[in-house]
């Protein structure tokens, strides 16, 4: 198999397996076909008021500041006497699509739901906007369109500004929320004029819903510690308290008018969201008006394990914490619309006014509701099964179904309405246990076929390393049995699955592993081969060795996916490798170089994360110190090498540096000053893009000159990029990169060694010629290569940010680039930022490839076999109990880890490109290379 086929099939299997965990742990428990149904008991009000303040953390609302005041007095009077308040707890993904799907449609879409577009794809489930008369409401365009296109007939109605009015630039963001302030005065000014608008208005089961971005922009430029966040929060309350006295004054104070006011996520610390950290899951819930029940006062807030309570000082009133789904038939019951039919949200009945028996009532129709879902979801795994191993619930048998909603009558019949209350909450949670039994039915019958379709890849690749290197030819035949039984095998599993009626994804699970298999047992005779030789040899003690502490270095690479210091003592360790490597002799320059250089990189794991503090005058500091670094090489390669004409390219670079720093320092002042982004800042920056790419491929094709341009470009293009230290990081990683190239080149074994200016990057293209003549067999040493490689790429990528979640990534970077919520534009910048140190490090390796002369295949199958086996880790380490944080963070992880195994297939190629094409379009002047004067 050629090099350029095992890429694209490598891309097929990880494609595959990375989807993979969205199939096993995050199935969408959407189904269709239920009925509704509602409270038979009249409604408390007639009308319902929404506040979602997008992106507003619990901590930040309810807190009180150093001078014991509260920045939200309005609300915290509510709070205090004529409402009811508590924490409502999200799931992850904290984004703002699954949080509004939460909270209107009381349902939790699959993690892969974040990945959706939002315009593009409206709801295809019930909601609150859907079940209401009417529904008129006002905010963003990424957020009311999926509602309104989402519902049926037409009786849901959006009012929305601009996307371009979202500017995270510097801009006043509370101009987001004064627009909606400003709409809804209006849309009730103009409705005294239209009978018809009059009209609907005066009907029961209509919703005002206000979407309030301004926090949320404020937050991601500005940090929840800021004082603009603040500031919006104080511009809310004194929103939310006209918008009252707006409509009680048009209503004539009916008193049939309920409120809620709660957010769709949070926001860490360094303004991002997305994970499941507490700031990002934990968010204020208050309701007061009709139906709802007033503050009670009592010593203690309730039997809560956090604290928050008392920093809050609001340990004298009753907190009643919900789940986010709980908040949708919160909102149908009080304006007496039927329960959303996807809705898995217990009514949270301590926050309403009513009596026993209506409460017992409502959790009734609650779990109706409920049971109406369960009963379709059992008879969809039940007619995908095989009837004879078909397992019920044993729990919640249709027998037992029928006992518990009989008995629940009895009891509200005979009056006992509390134990009423406990048993619609037993049977509620018992059916919510149920319905997460079907949806997770199917999961070790995945988990298997996927676990082992890695072991079956990995295996294979091993097969094709040593096939590659194999001293002597082994003549294959067809082994007719062998294939035979994996044919029949693979018809099993394809009957089975046809039997089933499994989704077309089961199929690429449990058939990929078969097809693995059969080409991996094919090559059994050089494994055979190549063990033989080992023992033959006499290497097995130094070839286990090897593997034994590259399985270690793994490991801490596992850890260090937990314990972000633990990068720190592997990059320790790597320091100590000349000093064991006792067969070179290597320059002792070279080794100090390397030891400090290792050294130095170890020590960004250990500071703070990027994002949660920036400082412009570090990053100023490290573009002048890029720019002088740039000055040195060019002098010193200009009077080492006797060069006869300057290094143009270079020049360019490194002033570039120069010119990206003085456009970020420019940006942030003006950012700062709420002027935004200057428009020349803007078009340098997108130039910039563009530009240093390609600088490279106008520089010659020597390793060092070539890998030299290569750092200089991306360095000015990543000084765009830079918030505070990631420039020195970067800077670092170079320089640790250079000298291991210069360790490499040292201890290769090649006759005629060239000095290190003088080897070129050949234009051979390796992804589809890799039986080069001038390439070696493989060497114990090449294991110790990968593993750098693969150690390297992960410093790079978390050098500077937080292992546990790519949410860590400050936005703030790129905003030299745009500051106009955009959400894929933004999300491919930051990716791009992610994936520089990647490239630089994939270029460098591609150095030591040329240097060291190991094959280039056998090299990437190694790499793909150490990434497979940190993978296969943290397909094991998924989880979807337990805190959100632990779950987010597993999620992370195992996407992390196959992302970059993707990545990393396609880095091979475009390093290719860097390397070593060359354009000729220009009359660059190029110079020969004298001989070394050292």
């Amino acid at each position: 198999m050629k090099l350029w086929q095992l890429i694209v099939t490598g891309l097929v299997v990880h494609v595959i397996l990375f989807y993979s965990i969205f199939d096993v742990y995050f199935t969408s428990p959407l189904v269709h076909g239920m009925t509704s149904y509602s409270s038979t008991l009249p409604p408390p009000a007639k009308r319902l008021v929404l506040f979602v303040a997008d992106g507003l953390r619990a901590d930040r609302f309810y807190e009180l500041g150093k001078d014991g005041k509260t920045i939200a007095p309005y609300l915290r009077n509510i709070i205090e006497t004529r409402g009811s308040w508590g924490v409502s707890h999200t799931r992850v993904p904290t984004e703002t699509r699954p949080g509004h799907v939460a909270l209107i449609a009381g349902f939790y879409e699959d993690v892969s739901a974040v990945a959706k577009g939002w315009k593009e794809n409206p709801v295809n489930f019930d909601s609150v906007f859907n079940e209401s008369r009417y529904t008129w409401s006002w905010g963003s365009p990424d957020v009311l369109p999926m509602f309104s296109k989402g519902a049926t007939g037409d009786h849901v109605f959006i009012d929305c500004y601009s996307d371009h009015l979202v500017d995270f630039g510097g801009h006043d963001s509370t101009r987001l929320d004064t627009w909606v302030f400003d709409k809804v005065t209006n849309f009730f000014a103009d409705s005294k004029l239209d009978k018809s608008l009059h009209e609907k208005l005066h009907q029961n089961k209509i919703v005002f819903f206000l979407h309030l971005l301004g926090i949320d922009t404020n937050g991601h430029s500005h940090k929840p510690y800021s004082r603009a966040y603040l500031h919006n929060i104080e511009h809310v309350d004194k929103g939310v308290k006209v918008m009252e006295k707006l409509i009680e004054d048009y209503y004539n104070n009916d008193g049939q008018t309920a409120y809620v006011l709660t957010s769709d996520h949070g926001m860490t610390d360094w303004g991002s969201h997305g994970a499941g950290d507490p700031s990002e899951t934990l968010t204020p819930l208050v309701a007061w008006g009709a139906g709802v029940r007033s503050a009670v006062h009592q010593q203690t807030c309730g039997h809560y394990d956090d604290n928050f309570c008392k920093d809050w000082k609001l340990n004298h009133l009753l907190r009643n914490d919900v789940e986010q789904a709980d908040i949708a038939p919160l909102m149908t019951y009080l304006i007496g619309a039927p329960f959303p039919m996807n809705s898995v949200g217990t009514l949270p009945k301590d926050y309403l006014n009513i009596t026993d028996w209506q409460k017992a009532e409502a959790l009734y129709t609650n779990a109706l509701q409920m049971l109406e879902q369960y009963e379709v979801k059992m008879n969809q795994v039940k007619e995908s099964s095989i009837a004879v191993t078909f397992r019920p619930y044993k729990e919640l048998t249709p027998t037992k179904k029928f006992e518990s909603l009989k008995y629940l009558r009895t009891l509200m019949k005979n009056g006992l309405y509390q134990q009423a209350i406990k048993e619609g909450d037993l049977l509620i949670k018992t059916t919510l246990e149920g319905l997460n039994y079907y949806q997770t039915y199917n999961r070790l019958f995945l988990g298997a076929s996927i676990v082992s379709g890695f072991l079956g890849w990995m295996a294979f690749i091993l097969q094709q390393a040593l096939q590659e290197n194999s001293t002597i030819y082994l003549h294959r035949e067809s082994d007719l049995q062998q294939t035979t039984l994996f044919v029949i095998l693979g018809l099993l599993v394809l009957i089975v699955l046809l039997v089933q009626h499994s989704p077309w994804t089961y199929y690429l699970y449990c058939l990929l592993p078969v097809i693995l298999w059969n080409k991996a047992t094919q090559g059994l005779k050089f494994v055979i081969h190549h063990l033989n030789v080992i023992k033959e040899r006499k290497k097995i003690v130094t070839l286990s060795l090897s593997i034994f502490i590259n399985l270690l270095g793994l490991q801490i690479l596992v850890l260090g996916f937990f314990y972000r210091e633990l990068l720190s003592i592997g990059l320790v360790g790597m320091a100590l490798w000349p000093f064991f490597n006792l067969s070179v002799s290597f320059n002792k320059i070279s080794i100090i170089g390397w030891c400090v250089s290792c050294l130095l990189v170890a020590v960004f794991p250990l500071l703070p994360l990027v994002g949660r503090n920036s400082n412009i005058v570090v990053v100023v500091v490290s573009g002048l110190v890029e720019f002088m670094l740039g000055v040195v090489i060019v002098w010193w390669e200009h009077k080492r090498y006797k060069r006869k004409r300057i290094n143009w390219i270079l020049i360019i670079e490194f002033i570039l540096i120069l010119a990206a720093t003085c456009v970020v320092y420019i940006t942030k002042s003006s950012i700062k000053s709420g002027y935004g982004l200057p428009l020349y800042c803007q078009i340098f920056s997108w130039l910039m893009l563009l530009i240093c790419p390609c600088l490279p491929l106008l520089s010659e094709n020597s390793v060092e000159e070539r890998l030299t341009s290569v750092g200089l470009s991306f360095l000015a293009l990543y000084q765009l990029m830079c918030i505070t230290y990631e420039g020195f990081f970067l800077l670092s990683l170079f320089m640790l990169l250079y000298f291991w190239l210069k360790m490499e080149h040292e201890s290769s074994n090649n006759n005629h060694k060239k000095i290190l200016n003088q080897i070129q990057f050949n234009n051979t293209n390796f992804i589809i010629h890799h039986n080069s003549t001038v390439c070696r067999s493989l060497e114990i040493a090449d294991l110790r290569r990968a593993f750098f490689y693969i150690f390297l790429i992960l410093i790079g990528f978390f050098g500077t940010g937080n292992i546990a979640s790519m949410n860590s990534f400050d936005p703030a970077s790129i905003n030299c680039f745009v500051t106009v919520f955009k959400p894929f534009t933004m999300g491919t910048l930051m990716m791009i930022k992610n994936l520089i140190p990647l490239l630089v490090v994939t270029c460098v390796f591609r150095g030591v490839h040329v240097i060291t002369k190991v094959p280039t295949r056998t090299l990437f199958l190694l790499v793909l076999l150490m990434c497979d086996f940190m993978g296969l880790h943290f397909f094991f380490l998924i989880k979807d109990t337990g805190s959100w944080l632990d779950i987010g963070t597993s999620i992370s992880h195992y996407v992390i880890v196959m992302s970059l195994i993707i990545f990393l297939m396609l880095l091979f190629a475009v390093s290719q490109i860097l390397t070593t094409y060359k354009f000729k379009i220009f009359s660059i002047p190029s110079h020969r290379v004298a001989k070394s004067t050292n």
